[in-house]
């Protein structure tokens, strides 16, 4: 026959230890109960405390209610409900009955209405901690049959809630008390029991830099508590009266420790999916409608009985990735267009309305929730909590010891530590040694393999010379070929800021403003001719263009805020009006191009009439090196005898701009528009080309010799593949300069720029003199 009997454990750590222990020592008849556990055990075998969880939301319900005399100007302030749970709950546990209390106390009087509610919001299986004790006290005849001898294991605090409780199984059953020297015992009346003295070590106290190194510095004591012998893990505790400030860093380190941890307490909710799916509806909502939250919350919350699961499978895989989306607007649009390309998707409108709710932001959470959330989730989102932590008092007036984030440890709690407390370990390593080889190599003065050396006629490096050029490509090769390397050869890229811009960077304005241009100038050819057409007429076709651009680009790209945008692309039109109307065309039938493509791919399809085939590259005399691009403007007259060919420039004109040829490799398009015109167009007709500064006063500048600046560049383009073909490059005149995006992968400290001077000026003796050409 079974006997029951009883151990109380003060919490989850302890009771999941103590069912442990006792399954290894064939307990059978144990029951592991915590206090709140034992009194619903004697007050029904269906009755159970009421989970926090289940607390919190009953407490939200009650503060809604409102008509309180004390808290009622704060119950809506964020951490009201947790103040309240803790409140309640250390009145509960003080065993004081908020029915008993008067009207005098407002405050009182206002937790014992908050109650009441609380009360009858819970499930009838639940029950607040001082109900479940009187209804034990109630039917402590049974205690015999369902409780049996009773041991209180190494509980060192009994809450007096619980106390009368103990006081009368102590009359039932036989009741016994492990108790710790430093435990309250003075109240109660059963049997002690002390368990033996041991020697405990003296504490140590040690001070780290912040809870990341405290979290490192933890788990190289566990290791070498383990690897030594001293302790088995189940015999280590790293512990903290709050553990908030440590947790996320315990779990991101724990796998690479090599051991398992537990945690008692539980883990934070973010580091669930359920957290998660809290954490992106909150971003959506805090931090206003984009494509990237709203692609993170759809994926998280997928199969999740959510709203989102009437859509088609792949509706968010037909949206354009680039594109910013803030707006409703802008979503109902990219979804109408994906629609009219593939029927199947129309059912992925029914993402407007929940796109709409979620644009109304924090405002709308409470609506919003119900629609993308479920089950768990949803629970978390309705009792969400929150702390701070201070030092503990405990470890007052100790002496610390000091531990530095590069110490030496005595046992490493991961490979990496290892390597990092083993300089001999981590030199014998290929990617060590390959990073101290670059380290040191950028400390000498002399020219390095990690400078920009690599194997002559290198096939990827010669690929890149072989492709198709741009001038923007040709100018990265020629003011900087290492950039040129990395950029076009290895296919590095400068990372892409994820949120929403409240600019658009400089190349970017310069693409709006010609893609005001060439829709303007398409809207005015061939009827009534750009060249024949009015001022008037051409406002008109711009402001046409404007409106559609400035919905068109949200769709297709990241864009600022709404007004920002709007402002930005009222700019960009003024500019490109100042260009619209700066024609220098006398004869009428003129006809006018813009965005003129050349040296295109043989897929390239275009709707509109060209002076040319669009898919002949250019190539430039006396190199190896062909050409791709478009022309900013192209005006033809009517005999094909003359052409004009313009640059346009969004920036302020410089003082010298009538000197410029091409700027020592940074001025190349005007040259390079000329020199496609030559090859493209038959009849060898008389080519002028021309920059046209359009912010400020508006300025045209005519380059003096188009043959002169072609063979400069040239000569320029065979000096710099020369240099890439040999494998010898290094930093060149733009490398350094802040609108490089490509400067991130050089040394940041600015003494690399002055070690390296002397070589790179060595090296780049041939190719330099030309960045100095104006």
């Amino acid at each position: 026959m079974i006997r029951l009997r009883t151990s109380i454990v003060g919490g989850p750590l302890a009771f999941q230890m103590r069912r442990a222990a006792a399954a290894r020592a064939n307990e059978c008849g144990l029951q592991v109960l915590t206090l709140p556990n034992l009194a619903a055990r004697l007050a029904s075998g269906f009755r159970s405390p009421v989970p926090s969880e289940q607390l919190d939301r009953a407490i939200q319900q009650a503060l809604a209610a409102g008509g309180f005399r004390e808290i009622e100007k704060v119950r809506h302030l964020p951490g009201m409900t947790r103040a309240v749970s803790r409140a309640l709950r250390k009145v509960w546990d003080a065993d004081v009955s908020l029915r008993s209390t008067g009207p005098k106390n407002a405050r009182l009087s206002d937790l014992a209405l908050i109650e009441d509610r609380v009360r009858r919001e819970l499930p009838l299986a639940t029950a607040l901690p001082i109900d479940l004790r009187d209804e034990a006290l109630s039917k402590m005849r049974h205690a015999a049959r369902t409780i049996g001898p009773l041991t209180v294991d190494r509980l060192s605090w009994i809450a007096p809630l619980w106390r009368p409780l103990i006081d009368a199984l102590a009359k039932e059953v036989s009741v016994e008390w492990i108790a710790s020297p430093h435990a309250e015992t003075a109240w109660f009346a059963g049997r002690i029991v002390r368990p033996p003295e041991v020697d405990r070590p003296a504490p140590a106290a040690v001070s780290c830099a912040d809870p990341h190194h405290e979290v490192i510095e933890s788990l190289r004591w566990a290791r070498l508590l383990i690897a030594s012998g001293i302790a088995r893990p189940d015999q280590i505790a790293i512990v903290s009266a709050g553990t908030t400030p440590w947790d996320d860093h315990f779990r991101a380190l724990a796998p690479d420790a090599g051991f398992g941890l537990a945690f008692p307490h539980g883990i934070p909710a973010l580091s669930t999916r359920d957290g998660q799916r809290c954490a992106a509806l909150a971003d959506v909502l805090q931090h206003g409608l984009n494509q990237q939250r709203l692609r993170r919350l759809v994926s998280l919350c997928l199969g999740e009985r959510g709203a989102f699961e009437s859509l088609p499978a792949n509706w968010l895989a037909s949206l354009p990735r680039g594109a910013t989306l803030s707006r409703p607007e802008e979503w109902r649009r990219a979804i109408s267009a994906a629609a009219a390309n593939d029927a199947s998707l129309e059912g992925g409108l029914g993402a407007l309305p929940i796109v709409d709710i979620l644009a109304r932001g924090i405002s709308a959470a409470a609506e919003a929730a119900p629609l993308v959330l479920h089950g768990r989730a949803l629970q978390l989102w309705q009792s969400a909590q929150g702390s701070r932590v201070g030092r503990s008092p405990l470890p007052e007036g100790r002496p610390e010891e000091q531990l530095s984030r590069a110490r030496v440890p005595e046992h490493a709690w991961n490979e990496a530590d290892r390597i990092m407390a083993r300089p001999q370990d981590a030199a014998q390593l290929d990617r060590v040694r390959s990073a101290d080889a670059c380290w040191r190599d950028w400390h000498l003065e002399r020219f390095t393999p990690h400078d920009g050396k690599f194997d002559a006629e290198h096939p990827v490096v010669v690929r890149s010379i072989e492709r198709v050029q741009s001038a923007t490509s040709l100018r990265r090769m020629l003011r900087d070929p290492l950039g040129f390397v990395w950029r076009y050869a290895l296919g590095w890229n400068a990372p892409r800021d994820r949120e929403q811009p409240l600019t658009i960077a400089p190349d970017e304005f310069g693409k709006l403003v010609h893609e005001l241009l060439r829709r303007a100038v398409d809207a005015l050819e061939p009827n009534p001719g750009y060249a024949r057409a009015s001022d008037a007429e051409i406002e008109t076709a711009l402001a046409d263009a404007s409106s559609v651009v400035r919905d068109a680009w949200p769709l297709l790209g990241q864009t600022p805020p709404a007004l920002l945008w709007r402002n930005t692309v009222d700019f960009a039109a003024s500019l490109a009006l100042a260009g619209l109307l700066r024609k220098e065309i006398a004869d009428a039938g003129t006809r006018s191009w813009t965005e003129v493509p050349f040296g295109q791919p043989n897929t390239v399809a275009t709707e509109r009439q060209l002076p040319w085939d669009p898919t002949i590259p250019v190539a430039i005399p006396g190199t190896t090196v062909t050409l791709g691009g478009s022309i900013d403007r192209l005006d033809l007259n009517s005999s094909g005898t003359a052409v004009r060919v313009w640059d346009y420039k969004t920036g302020e004109a410089p003082r010298n701009a009538g000197r410029i040829v091409i700027e020592g490799g940074s001025e190349l398009q005007r040259a390079l528009y000329g020199l496609a015109c030559r090859q493209l167009l038959d009849g060898e007709p008389t080519v002028v080309a021309r920059l046209l500064y359009l912010r400020g006063d508006t300025l045209a500048v005519r380059l003096s010799d188009l043959d002169a600046a072609v063979e400069q560049i040239a000569a320029f383009v065979n000096v710099a593949v020369s240099m890439m073909r040999k494998g010898v490059v290094t930093s060149g005149r733009l490398s350094f300069d802040r609108s490089n995006e490509l400067r991130l992968a050089m040394p940041a400290s600015p003494g690399y720029e002055r070690r390296k001077l002397a070589a790179s000026n060595e090296i780049n003796a041939a190719i330099s003199r030309y960045w100095s050409t104006p």
